[in-house]
This record gives structure tokens, sequence and C-alpha cells, in this order.
């Protein structure tokens, strides 16, 4: 339900009085409160007549067969127009236990794999009793999107302790289409200073090119009316965006392609990217209807303010070399860096073949250099004038996370930015964004659940 819209569904809890109707209000119950006073002091003492019974007390449990939870599902348009009607004649609903971690819970940042589906029900069947606990509806109806609501048993404001649930939804249809969403994505150059990130000094690059894909992975070539995306090309402009629009709410992936012509005056030189959130050079976008394109507010650019989104792909020009060299130099082996607690130095194994590595000026955060190293991960920066860098080493493949460590150089000196891992191999080290698993499969000819003699070994990765 991440997808739908953001109304506040209408709720059972009378709504908060407000402006001068409240005034109004407060003056009417003030003239009754009057003449409550006057009629009470006119009346005789009547015998006989007994005192009015208190209010039931609120329910602090369920019954023993469950508190009674009743869905109430409307249409959102009709009940916002006239609260006592929209009632839907058709409708179905799931309930699900909220296993969600609430704030206090010393275990909130753990998440839970499934919650379980605990009742059902529809039109015919509004009401399902339950035990105690929190829960999850999800209701949806013909030509309806789905909505829910979170709701607590046993209801505090009943005696027995059930509640009313009113959902209500919006309609999605032919004659009431949802609106459309968007994709805003920028394109910058990544050199002050290279990390990944957009910073203000960085400009945007144009006729970049944008596509899509869906989550199996297949490309998405028109937009919800069947009309080509951009009208058939998908280019960044001179400020580095581009918007797609007229989007059908779903989840995307965004690739941005450069174009294929050297960047800089050496013919082979090309863009090469260095964004990526979790690994790989696809970012992942969630469309909402009506969304406009920028994505989760704390994933935003801000920098510039007025040209915000979520979607921002940095490149860098490479190989680019020194403007004028120096007499320094900086090695080293870019390894996978296997760490564990208490997070020392760890160990190293597997080289990060054919690494690029890029150095930033300590001083004005200038990229001043941008190469590639070879398929060992060996790299070997030559001509390095003397002063303070920030080095960055990261994959073609974004498979690894981005690495950065300071490093200074005086005139003539050979730094070696390599560190001995615990073991005493010796490298500097790029973390995975993912881990591999190795081990060895084999056909149980026995059944004996383990590897022996008869059996057929496997060997995979």
């Amino acid at each position: 339900m991440g997808t739908e819209r953001s109304h506040r569904p209408i709720t059972d809890v009378p709504r908060t009085l407000r402006g001068s109707r409240t005034g109004r209000l407060r003056r009417s119950y003030a003239a009754r409160f009057s003449v409550a006073v006057l009629v009470g002091a006119l009346l005789q003492p009547v015998t006989g007549i007994a005192a009015p019974s208190s209010p039931a007390a609120a329910a602090t449990a369920c019954p023993a067969g469950g508190c009674a939870l009743t869905v109430d599902v409307r249409d959102y348009a009709t009940a916002r127009d006239n609260p006592a009607g929209g009632q839907l004649a058709d409708f179905s609903y799931l309930v699900n236990i909220d296993n969600s971690k609430l704030p206090n819970d010393p275990l909130v940042l753990n998440t839970e794999s499934n919650s379980a589906i605990v009742a059902e029900g529809n039109q015919d069947r509004p009401t399902v009793h339950l035990p105690a606990g929190r829960y999850l509806i999800s209701a949806r109806a013909l030509d309806h999107k789905m909505w829910g609501a979170y709701v607590t048993l046993p209801n505090p404001a009943t005696a027995d302790g059930s509640l009313t649930s009113r959902i209500d939804l919006t309609e999605q249809s032919d004659d009431h289409p949802l609106p459309l969403g968007k994709i805003r994505v920028f394109a910058f150059d990544d050199n002050a200073w290279t990390n990944g990130a957009p910073d203000t000094e960085e400009g945007g690059l144009s006729g970049f090119k944008v596509s899509l894909q869906e989550q199996t992975h297949s490309d998405v070539t028109v937009d919800y009316n069947n009309n080509p995306l951009c009208g058939g090309n998908c280019l960044t402009a001179g400020d580095g965006f581009v918007q797609l629009d007229d989007l059908g709410p779903a989840t995307y992936f965004i690739e941005v392609h450069p174009p294929d012509q050297p960047c800089n005056s050496d013919p082979d030189s090309r863009w090469h990217q260095t964004t990526t959130i979790d690994g790989g050079l696809q970012l992942l976008a969630s469309v909402e209807e009506g969304s406009d394109g920028t994505g989760a507010p704390g994933e935003q650019l801000w920098e510039p303010p007025n040209n915000r989104t979520a979607y921002w792909f940095g490149f860098v020009c490479s190989p680019q070399p020194f403007a004028s060299p120096g007499t320094g130099e900086i090695t080293g082996q870019a390894r996978n860096w296997a760490e564990w607690a208490p997070y020392t130095t760890g160990t190293y194994n597997d080289p990060v073949a054919n690494p690029f590595v890029a150095l930033s000026d300590a001083t004005t955060d200038q990229t001043v250099y941008v190469g590639q190293g070879d398929g060992s991960g060996n790299f070997d920066i030559q001509g390095v004038p003397a002063g303070s860098y920030n080095l960055a080493i990261w994959d073609e493949q974004l498979s690894y996370i981005m690495r950065f460590t300071p490093v200074t150089v005086a005139a003539g000196q050979t730094v070696d930015v390599n560190d001995v891992g615990d073991d005493g191999q010796t490298g500097i080290g790029v973390s995975r964004w993912f881990g591999w698993l190795r081990g060895r499969g084999f056909k149980d000819n026995k059944k004996k659940s383990r590897p022996g003699p008869g059996g057929t070994v496997r060997s995979g990765r």
C-alpha cells in the first residue's frame, strides 16, 4: 500500500472543532448550561426516581470469543460530500497482524519478513471476532484503489471492546483515472570532489540518455498513455536534468547512458558512473499517483534547491591526467575488504579488477586525476604534484562501495597506500555491497543427507 494516496481516511473519531463554528458551539453550550442550572433550581426534589446509571467501564480485554471488528467500506468522494453516505455494496477485505515495531521497542530496527492473515470477509460478512492485539485491515472494491487502516483491540471507547473501522476507497476507473506520476533524473560531473554524490560546485551533464526498466527488467519505452517516453529519446538538458512524464504507479529501475564519444582530448576517454545507492548501475524509483518525480524527501538533492530530485547519477571522465604533472607517485592494490568487529584492519582477499582511482585536491576539492588499475587491482599513479589529496577507489560495475582515503605526497616521494591485514596480506580494502557464498552440492544417492561413498559431488559457487 506504499503507492496509495496520502489523504487521511475518515475515521470514527469526531473532527476537531474549528473556527467560528467552535465559538458558536461554545456559546450554545454555555446557554444550555445556564438553562439547565435555572431549571434545576426551580424543580422540587422528586422521590422514587432512580438516579441515572453511570456509563459502562471501558474495555481492557476482549471477551472469550474475541472483540467484534466491523469493517465499514465507503466511496471516498461520496463520503467526503455526505458523511452519512458512500457505502459500497461490494467489497472485500483482509486482516493481518500488525507486527511492526513500536518506537519504544528495543528491537525497533528489526523488521519481520511477513505478516500473518488472521481474518477475511466482504460486504456479506463485515464483522469478525479477534483477540486483543494490533491489526492492519486492507480493503478493496471494483473500480477503486485498495486502502486500509491500522486498528487496536480492544477498543477502549466501548464496554465490550468492539470497534467499527471506517475505510474510504478512492475511485480508480476509466471515468475517474488516478493522476499519473513522473521521474526526474539529474546527471552531473562528479569532479568536486569525486565521491558519488552531487556537490554545489558540480554542474550538470547534457546529452546523457535515460532509460527505464520495470521489475522484470523489461524495457519501458512508452508511458501510461502508450506514447513514447520523452517523445522517443530521453536526453538530459544543459542543466543535467530530464523529466519522464505520465508514468503509471509502479516500481522502475533507472539507467543513465553517457554518449559513446570521447569526453576530453584523449580519443579513448569516456564517461564512467560513480553513483550507486546499494550496488549496481541502476537506481530504483517508486512512482506514486500524482508524484512530482523527485522521490522521497530524505533522499532528494537540495543543491541547488530549485532543482530537486532523489535520482541523481554522477560521472567522471577517464582517463584524466594531471594538468601540471609533478614528481610524486602513489601505488596500491585494491582488494576486497573482509572486516569484523572490533573493526580494526580486517583481511583482504579477492582483488578488485580494473579499479578506477581518482585524486581530488584536499584544498580545493577539485578532481585533478582519474585513472584505472589493472586486472589484479594494482594501480600506479605517476607524476603526482606535491600536496594533499583525497583518493577515491571504485569499480566499473559499482559492485563495491566507493573507498576514500587521504594521502599526502611530497616532491619525488612514492607513497604506498596499502595496509597490512590481520592475516599479513597487504592491500587497500574496498568493501563489497553484497557477499558471495561458496559451497559444495552433492547428489544424495544413499539418502544419508551427507556426502559419502557413492555420492556425486557437484562443486559450485
